[in-house]
């Protein structure tokens, strides 16, 4: 399905990672905390980029220009979210950095680096199901809205794949559930609300192989829509 790269490889590249953050930012840096599938057993070679949120002390050009020389030196996408320490400790984060540091909270993910003086903002499973929510209505528009479109790009394609994604995820954070990657989140979707199963993998060689069924994927993305809007939120 997918080339000779072997899930070990993202092991690899994100320690050496995290080693030359360490190494370059020294005294500056205050956080690193991998999260997404590259923290979890569901990689996917060639797709799963490597997501990252890192805490500066002060959030300077020079520091954020070697986060950025550093991260395109390695062949998987390397995503980050950075914060200033100031910025981090009075909560202003996003949605998905709220999500991430719920489940560090609840000890189901792990920081790889913290420093002793760094403070981790309160965060809690109600005020995270509100934000949720605000993002999920955006997500669905966001779909209603790649689903006019006549034709759509490969990007679309994607994007509309992803979109799913989180809508489900959306749904799942919303209900007490705690999905970290894709294929907990397709899984437990089908399992709870006995909706029609996504095969990921399957869309995603596909993709791969510029061999998706559009349409199929559009109708699958309607339907979700439709039994989201009509059935779950209230």
């Amino acid at each position: 399905m997918f080339n000779n790269m072997i899930k070990n490889d993202y092991t690899e590249i994100i320690q050496l990672y995290i080693k030359k953050i360490e190494k370059e930012l020294k005294e500056n840096l205050k956080l690193i905390y991998i999260i997404g599938s590259s923290a979890t057993d569901d990689v996917i070679v060639n797709w799963s980029d490597i997501d990252c949120i890192i805490v500066l002390y002060d959030y300077i050009e020079k520091d954020i220009e070697l986060i950025k020389k550093i991260s395109n030196s390695f062949s998987v996408k390397i995503g980050n979210t950075i914060y200033s320490k100031k910025e981090f400790e009075n909560g202003l984060i996003d949605p998905k950095t709220y999500y991430y540091l719920l489940l560090q909270k609840n000890n189901i993910l792990k920081f790889q680096y913290k420093s002793s003086d760094l403070l981790i903002p309160f965060v809690n499973s109600s005020e995270c199901k509100k934000i949720t929510k605000t993002i999920l209505t955006i997500d669905l528009h966001n779909c209603k809205r790649i689903l006019t479109y006549k034709k759509i790009t490969d990007n679309q394609i994607k994007t509309l794949f992803k979109k799913i994604y989180v809508i489900m995820k959306s749904i799942l954070i919303m209900n007490d559930y705690t999905p970290k990657n894709y294929r907990e989140t397709f899984k437990l979707f089908h399992e709870i609300f006995k909706f029609e199963y996504f095969n990921y993998l399957d869309f995603i060689n596909d993709f791969q192989n510029d061999n998706v069924d559009i349409i199929k994927l559009k109708n699958y993305a309607l339907k979700l829509i439709i039994f989201v809007t009509e059935s779950i939120i209230q």
